[in-house]
């Protein structure tokens, strides 16, 4: 148990980010903790996103990540950071305001979504995650980074497919280890809670590597139908990727690190989930069969 729920405070927090899948996943599982007094910061107020994270039942506040000074009046009062880098090719420039702004708001603590990988730096998203990490590091601020596998979430792009019978990927017999958000947010809500976990860093993945086939007969067990996996060409995952709304710049990092899952560099398997939140990590099995009614139309 945290010294927090032990002594009866509170932490003041606020998720930057709150409006994404990501951001969301977060919220949900930090306003059931006891002992974290939350908010939810988003770029812009007054859209679907934004109210999506208030029915959440959070407190939002707006956080725009080019104004310096206006994120500075946002963090007023918070004791800790949790930053989701954005989803834009300027994202390092938008960390490098986060950070700034945290440093004039005597913010005490950052939690930094990242990635495995970052210590390889051989795909574009890795850099780009290693210059982030080193911005919040040369900050002097007590930091905590959760690097991220694959998110399971990542199959609602080919739940068509997959209601379909089909699992589309390019992988061959390369193996990853699918992580839940829902894991994510739990390890969020540990070391948000626990001084142990400053100047750290933990791999976040799902409990076992699986190849495309076994991912395949992982859907087909849980939803009592056949699943076939595919194997797809490169030209047709990009399609694919340009075709559910992603940009050229993400594109090329998500084909640079399916790359590296076909050629078995994927494969890492880490049990830091279960360290940080005393619970064994959400199997493929378990998250498909609590996600179903995207998959099958029974």
């Amino acid at each position: 148990m945290s010294l927090w729920r032990l002594l009866g405070l509170s932490s003041t927090v606020l998720v930057q980010g709150a409006h994404g899948n990501i951001g969301r996943a977060i919220v949900s599982v930090l306003l059931k903790e006891r002992g974290l007094d939350l908010k939810a910061g988003v770029p812009e107020l007054g859209n679907v996103a934004a109210d999506q994270v208030i029915e959440l039942g959070a407190s939002v506040v707006e956080f725009k990540y080019q104004d310096i000074n206006q994120m500075v009046a946002a963090l007023r009062g918070i004791r800790q950071l949790v930053i989701i880098p954005p989803n834009r090719a300027e994202r390092v420039q938008h960390i490098k305001n986060i950070v700034a702004a945290a440093s004039d708001s005597g913010i005490r603590h950052i939690v930094m979504v990242s990635i495995i990988g970052v210590d390889t730096s051989v795909s574009s998203f890795a850099r780009e995650y290693t210059e982030m990490e080193e911005v919040v590091m040369d900050s002097g601020i007590p930091y905590t980074f959760l690097r991220c596998g694959l998110f399971a979430e990542n199959y609602l792009w080919w739940s068509k497919f997959i209601m379909k019978r089909k699992l589309p990927l390019p992988t061959g017999d390369g193996k990853f280890a699918p992580l839940a958000l829902a894991d994510l947010g739990k390890a969020v809500a540990a070391v948000l809670q626990g001084k142990q976990h400053k100047n750290k860093f933990y791999d976040l993945t799902g409990p076992s590597a699986l190849s495309g086939k076994e991912q395949a007969q992982t859907f087909t067990a849980v939803l009592r139908r056949k699943v076939e996996f595919v194997e797809l060409s490169w030209d047709r995952f990009a399609a694919g990727l340009h075709k559910i709304g992603l940009h050229d710049w993400q594109i090329k990092g998500f084909l640079e690190i399916y790359r590296l899952i076909s050629e078995g560099k994927f494969e890492h398997v880490s049990r830091d989930v279960q360290r940080l939140t005393d619970t064994e990590a959400t199997s493929l099995s378990t998250w498909v069969n609590r996600n179903r009614y995207f998959f099958c139309p029974c």
